[in-house]
């Protein structure tokens, strides 16, 4: 993260039984930075479950997005990775660009997200080449 983020987790219904999503993000240089992760039961569809988050997220700015990625991205270890982006509205009716790159591995569902109103900076780029798969101990 390009900065000190701040932490937050709430449960959503990206599943069933309903799913905690953490999330970190950070405001820089006229960026807003996150990144938020999920785990999904066995018996979910990992598919299912980012489709809709593609869809809330692309709905939380007033914006639509395609099924398929609108940008290659590649990220070691992930069993699928793409990046989808749009143009929206925050609630206060201001233009918005949004990037958004959604990963996969097994069960565990990774959204990585930009969003500001100007061209992207050096510091966006480097937030996503910088992602790497942790082990879990």
């Amino acid at each position: 993260m390009p900065c000190k983020p701040e932490r937050s987790s709430r449960d959503v219904p990206l599943a069933q039984p309903a799913v905690k999503l953490e999330v970190r993000a950070c405001d820089t240089d006229g960026f807003t930075f996150a990144v938020s992760w999920i785990v999904l039961p066995p018996d979910a569809s990992a598919d299912e479950a980012l489709a809709s988050w593609r869809q809330a997220a692309a709905a939380s700015i007033r914006a639509t997005v395609p099924d398929t990625p609108t940008r290659s991205w590649s990220v070691k270890a992930s069993d699928a990775a793409g990046r989808w982006t749009a143009t929206g509205q925050r609630q206060s009716g201001e233009r918005v660009d949004a990037e958004w790159g959604y990963l996969r591995q097994g069960q565990i569902l990774v959204q990585m997200a930009v969003y500001g109103t100007k061209p992207v900076s050096p510091a966006a780029n480097q937030f996503w080449d910088g992602f790497t798969w942790q082990k879990s101990n």
